[in-house]
C-alpha cells in the first residue's frame, strides 16, 4: 500500500510529465501498477502470487 505522501507526489510528477492533473484515485491505482511493474522488472516477488500459484 502507497502512502498519501507518495501518491501525491506521483500526481505532481505525473503533471509535470504529461501536462494532466490525476484524480487522487486514478494516481493511486497509476502509481501501483507502475510500482508493481518495476518490482517485475528487477525481479522482486510479487505479493499476490498465493502457495498454488508458485507451484504451477
Amino acid at each position: 500500500m502507497l502512502s498519501k505522501q507518495a501518491i501525491e507526489e506521483f500526481q505532481e510528477i505525473y503533471l509535470k510529465t504529461y501536462g494532466r492533473k490525476l484524480p487522487f484515485d486514478e494516481a493511486a491505482e497509476q502509481a501501483h501498477q507502475f510500482l508493481r511493474f518495476f518490482k517485475f522488472v528487477i525481479g522482486y516477488p510479487l505479493e499476490h502470487q498465493t502457495k498454488d500459484a508458485k507451484d504451477e
